[in-house]
């Protein structure tokens, strides 16, 4: 909704089931895209843990830049999707904190963090062998589509999900700082179609740029009945929602927004 004489600050967010830690989430993006530091007493919301939470082991932890990747083993019966989310109680704290999660194996999944905040450090520090509590929140509107082209595109820990998401019918566009920040994931893409950009690099460029350079593919998405799948950052959301504005206004395709209702494009930002 435009209104006249305001301008958006930082892009709507939902909360879900009065979620504290989507709560937060949304504090945070509106303290970094106006530069305010607004504070919120959690304790006064009266956050309550959930009840039989699950254990999770970590089975390997690599590091690159401050960014985590943490191989972690998990109950079986959880059933989960590449895609849905773990949330993670850092100690002594009542809020939980949501992360994007990929499956590589049964009982084997993939995480992503870098060490931002009170629970990512919780978790950096963790050491392999080590346990952390938490719980499977079911994410059915970022699961990757069967049986059609998928655009995977992400910035930094965006990429999480997408590791467990790859087939020969899907192709990344992902952004990071510098060339070595890729490593982490490497193993993971090795085979499959990538491409990237560096904001820190001796050119600097971001994934949107991607889009540009590779207008002619993302047509070809949208007109086969492909889908676009969008996670990471909301400031990378804002760039990449401008692109695909012009690049459907100019070829007479839908706009995004509608596509989005018509789920060919999936966004799962933060």
């Amino acid at each position: 909704l435009s209104l006249k004489n305001t301008q958006e600050i930082t892009p709507y967010m939902t909360v879900n089931n009065q979620s504290v830690g989507h709560f937060l989430d949304w504090v945070k993006a509106l303290n970094k895209s106006s530069k305010t530091h607004l504070f919120v007493d959690t304790q006064k919301l009266k956050p309550a843990r959930k009840k039989e939470l699950n254990s999770f082991k970590i089975l390997e932890k690599q590091e690159q830049n401050e960014t985590f990747l943490l191989r972690i083993a998990y109950p079986t019966t959880l059933n989960i999707i590449s895609g849905d989310l773990v949330g993670v109680y850092p100690p002594n704290d009542n809020v939980e904190r949501y992360y994007s999660i990929a499956v590589m194996s049964e009982g084997e999944l993939i995480l992503v963090i870098k060490k931002t905040g009170v629970c990512s450090n919780y978790l950096g520090n963790m050491k392999e062998s080590d346990h952390f509590e938490g719980y499977i929140k079911r994410n059915p509107t970022f699961y990757r589509p069967d049986n059609s082209p998928v655009l995977m595109v992400a910035n930094g820990t965006g990429i999480a999900p997408f590791l467990g998401m790859q087939s020969d019918k899907t192709t990344l566009f992902w952004g990071g700082r510098y060339v070595l920040d890729f490593e982490l994931y490497v193993d993971y893409f090795n085979e499959k179609e990538h491409y990237l950009k560096f904001s820190r690099d001796t050119t600097p460029a971001y994934v949107q740029d991607l889009l540009i350079e590779h207008e002619q593919y993302v047509l070809d998405i949208l007109s086969k009945n492909g889908t676009i799948m969008i996670c990471g950052s909301l400031t990378m959301l804002k760039g990449v929602w401008q692109i695909l504005e012009k690049i459907t206004a100019s070829n007479s395709l839908p706009h995004p927004d509608i596509l989005k209702k018509q789920n060919r494009i999936l966004v799962d930002c933060y």
